[in-house]
């Protein structure tokens, strides 16, 4: 397989979203075809110049954008995508000046940006034709997303083995029994029964919401909030993020529940971290694995 993909974000932007993308992509295009997070550069190595190597070496870059991509500011107040050493500013610029397909991929409900509000060198960037992704609607916008990209990489469609794992359809009933391979240090953590505070932003501020949540050995887990249950299965991600996916019901209505947590800090006792939707969240431990 020889097209190459690029994902472009902004962790305190579009984490979650990025993460799942990743995972999506990778179990279609391959995983070792999917560029995403250049850390691991070497002591002594020009980043901007490894990152263009990265970049120049794709077919595509994905740009994924929320709400704040455009307005985050440096520890100085002044605008990252000014600042000729920002990661995403160095991703796009050299994507737009090789002519690789770029594709901005609006989630959160962001806009996209026009030419007035970009840099003068990223001012191509406000041209590109982009598509919207959200979260409600995360398998079919992606769905449309790899047929997009299929056609741009010349490759046939195909519907990998273990994609229906990582997005399950709406019988869940086989599925709950379900496991797969984890990182043995999250996967020695995470079981247990855990109260979680979650503080979901909104226009009029954050509203916090607890729930207990159990998470079970065999890959599945249980939560229950005063109007809320939630019930299916969970995966650690390649970026390592713990990613929950089956159905929420609040006595009246059941509906799909697709979740993705990064988690920042992380110890037997206590978790933080923020999730797809930029929910702030914190676990600690009220009992350890029973299961």
């Amino acid at each position: 397989m020889s097209g190459r993909i690029f994902i472009s974000y902004r962790r305190q932007d579009s984490a979650g979203y990025a993460g799942r993308l990743f995972d999506r992509l990778a179990s279609r295009f391959g995983q070792s075809n999917i560029f995403m997070d250049i850390d691991a550069i070497e002591l002594g190595v020009d980043f901007v110049q490894r990152i263009q190597e990265a970049v120049g070496s794709c077919d595509v870059l994905l740009a994924v954008i929320g709400p704040s991509w455009l307005t985050v500011t440096n520890a100085n107040g002044n605008s990252r995508l000014s600042d000729p050493n920002d990661f995403v500013r160095v991703e796009v610029l050299t994507a737009l000046q090789r002519d690789i397909h770029v594709i901005p991929l609006l989630v959160q409900g962001a806009h996209m940006p026009s030419e007035k509000d970009l840099p003068a060198e990223l001012s191509a960037f406000a041209r590109r034709n982009g598509m919207g992704i959200e979260h409600a609607s995360f398998d079919s916008d992606v769905g449309l997303l790899v047929t997009k990209l299929e056609k741009i990489l010349g490759e046939t469609a195909q519907s990998p083995a273990d994609d229906e794992d990582w997005y399950p359809d709406d019988d869940y009933s086989n599925q709950f029994e379900q496991s797969s391979p984890l990182p043995q240090s999250i996967q020695t953590i995470l079981p247990g029964t855990w109260l979680v505070d979650i503080n979901m932003p909104t226009p009029f501020g954050m509203i916090p919401m607890q729930m207990n949540v159990e998470v079970r050995t065999n890959g599945t887990f249980q939560g229950v909030a005063p109007t809320l249950m939630v019930q299916g299965q969970w995966n650690i991600s390649p970026l390592q993020q713990l990613v929950l996916t089956g159905q929420q019901s609040n006595g009246m209505q059941v509906a799909p529940y697709n979740v993705v947590i990064q988690f920042t800090q992380l110890s037997s006792d206590q978790l933080s971290g923020f999730t797809s939707g930029n929910e702030v969240t914190v676990w600690n431990r009220i009992a350890g694995n029973n299961w």
